[in-house]
């Protein structure tokens, strides 16, 4: 058999192709299935600008989020292509990541079997080694979610540039296809930028053979590349030019003195960090790495443990480089990789220490680390080099087996994050009551959490307002007037703070919340159509730039009952413009409330009268 696959190489190639194919869809299959969950609702769900408006460069390179300076412009025009094409459809969209991610992990298959071309084994080495990536925990974060597209794509660019790198032939062909490889990095994420560096210690692995030294491999990579890689150092200063005019600034953080002294000095996060980083990757058996605030983290202990783990590496790599052993540039790679997201810059992970996308570009090399050292046990036992994969394989397929089905909805996501979150701090997410609300959770159980929130008050003295306007919303939306009363509350604070209410622990978006959901109580419960209007005015301010379904629809309902109808057939043509809306549905909504309020103030207005349907605004 052994003989046959020597004879005939592509066999085994398809069998891994056929056998990785299962196991992917065994794990991943069901993510067809999954909905929209986390950032998927801020970057487009809730936010329809993708979906309706040209295309155009200001569309595709504005920031992913506000107030940040992230620059993925390719991301943004695959959704946009996507969602013209087959509108909001969470299926399409789940199955071109998935898509990406397994033609990422066939690639990863062909790079360690050409870095281990010299060895004996080299393609069931490749193989085993592929399937580890295929199955690892860190990698359902950017495969399973969405938004984790920016890191799926970014990997799959960097590892077809690296391959394509060192695998075909010097000439134009080699340079257009590592030069757009390359450029497709960049529009996806900022790790990107590490490609170079990459590139250098995967052209070692590839060609340089233990216990020879180093300089001639080392030279080898400038003086055969010299071309090639002027072209890709003048792609990166071009791209960091064009990232600076259109990201607003390289950080959306700040760097300076007292940054490093806390980050560096005081909490030593860079380096409680990278052993973090380590540890989930060897050993992945932890829960979603969504939820590892900071403070959790930053104890003596760890700090001991975690200079430790940095020594022993440190040591490690001067070892093996001092022996001119390969694994070193591995390691080096994996490190390199994950340089951006360890705190030596100013970073915005949601006070987290880790992220498990973040190791997306960084998988590969310890894929290719691991693919060494199952090469080094197969020339002592082979069949302990291949138990020991499949053994490692398998564990980890267990774990990922039972994490991926908790990206299928908002209400199982937040459900686990929240438990997640009180392992540290003994609080449920706030998300997890929005969630809640969404899935049209019994009353009760809302206030089950309501009533462990107020217990946790009384005993830290910790007041989480975020948690009390989703509470407030909530009873709004369940025509509880007790909603408008907690709610104005916060209006009422808002109004006395004016723009310093990130003092109050709220974002731009949670301040738009307050006095949207207050408005909408107002109408819907008090049928105060004036004050309603005057804090939907304050409401709409905080709103940003871009208009949703929901703002819309009460722009119209508002106008219309004040009788400004000119402003209410401009908003109406603009919510019948948004694509794959349910048109009828919201037009049967704006009728009745229209006419729950009409009756409610006695009104006599044209939007008042009998025959009175909003499809008029069509017509006028």
């Amino acid at each position: 058999m052994m003989n046959n696959l020597k004879k005939y190489p592509y066999v085994s190639i398809v069998a891994f192709y056929v056998f990785s194919f299962c196991l992917f869809f065994l794990l991943y299959g069901q993510v067809l299935a999954f909905d929209y969950v986390w950032d998927d609702r801020e970057l487009f769900v809730y936010n329809p600008e993708l979906l309706n408006n040209p295309l155009s460069w200001q569309l595709i390179a504005r920031p992913v989020l506000e107030g940040t300076s992230y620059f993925r412009p390719l991301v943004h025009l695959s959704w946009f292509f996507e969602f013209h094409l087959f509108g909001l459809r969470p299926r399409v969209s789940h199955g071109i990541n998935l898509v990406v991610f397994y033609m990422g992990a066939l690639l990863l298959f062909h790079l360690v079997k050409f870095i281990l071309r010299k060895t004996a084994s080299a393609g069931l080495i490749a193989g085993i080694s592929a399937l580890i990536y295929l199955c690892h925990p860190m990698n359902i974060e950017a495969t399973a979610w969405v938004a984790g597209r920016f890191d799926t794509f970014a990997t799959f660019f960097l590892i077809l540039a690296i391959y394509a790198f060192l695998a075909i032939r010097p000439g134009m062909l080699r340079a257009l296809l590592v030069s757009l490889a390359y450029l497709a990095a960049l529009g996806s994420k900022e790790t990107g930028i590490l490609f170079l560096p990459s590139l250098f210690c995967t052209w070692v692995l590839a060609h340089h053979s233990n216990s020879e030294p180093w300089s001639p491999v080392f030279k080898s990579f400038f003086v055969k590349n010299y071309a090639l890689l002027v072209n890709l150092l003048g792609l990166t200063i071009i791209y960091l030019f064009i990232r600076a005019y259109y990201a607003s600034g390289m950080t959306h953080l700040g760097m300076g003195a007292s940054y490093i002294y806390k980050t560096y000095i005081i909490n030593q996060i860079p380096v409680i960090s990278i052993k973090e980083y380590i540890t989930r990757t060897l050993l992945p058996f932890y829960d979603l790495g969504l939820f590892l605030p900071i403070e959790y983290f930053v104890n003596p202990l760890n700090k001991i443990v975690s200079w430790a783990v940095c020594l022993f590496v440190a040591s490690v790599v001067f070892f093996g480089f001092k022996r001119r052993m390969n694994f070193v540039f591995a390691i080096l790679g994996y490190l390199i990789m994950i340089s951006l997201v360890i705190y030596l810059i100013p970073i915005s992970t949601a006070a987290n220490i880790v992220q498990d996308r973040f190791l997306s570009p960084a998988m590969p090399f310890f894929i290719i680390l691991v693919a060494l050292g199952l090469s080094f046990l197969a020339e002592k036992r082979k069949i302990i080099a291949i138990s020991a994969g499949m053994f490692y394989a398998a564990s980890i397929t267990f774990i990922t087996i039972q994490l991926v089905p908790i990206w299928q909805n908002e209400l199982k996501f937040w459900y686990h994050i929240s438990i997640f979150q009180e392992k540290y701090n003994h609080i449920f997410h706030p998300m997890l009551l929005r969630a809640m609300m969404e899935f049209n959770v019994p009353r009760k159980d809302i206030e089950e959490l309501m009533s462990k929130e107020r217990e946790e008050i009384k005993r830290t003295g910790v007041f989480r307002p975020i948690t009390f306007i989703i509470y407030g919303q909530y009873l709004v939306d369940q025509k509880d007037p007790e909603g408008i009363k907690l709610l104005r509350e916060y209006s009422d604070v808002l109004d006395e703070i004016g723009e310093n209410y990130q003092v109050e622990g709220l974002s731009r978006r949670d301040v738009f919340a307050i006095y949207y959901s207050y408005a909408l109580g107002l109408l819907e419960i008090e049928h105060n159509i004036k004050e309603a209007a005057m804090i939907f005015e304050k409401a709409k301010e905080y709103n940003g730039p871009y208009k949703t379904t929901s703002t819309l629809t009460l722009d119209i309902i508002l106008n219309l009952l004040q009788n400004k109808n000119d402003e209410a057939k401009k908003s109406y043509h603009e919510l019948m413009a948004i694509n794959n809306i349910a048109r009828e549905d919201f037009i049967g909504r704006i009728n009745e409330k229209i006419k729950i309020n009409c009756a409610a103030n006695n009104l006599n207005i044209p939007a008042c009268q009998p025959d009175f349907d909003v499809r008029q605004l069509e017509n006028k």
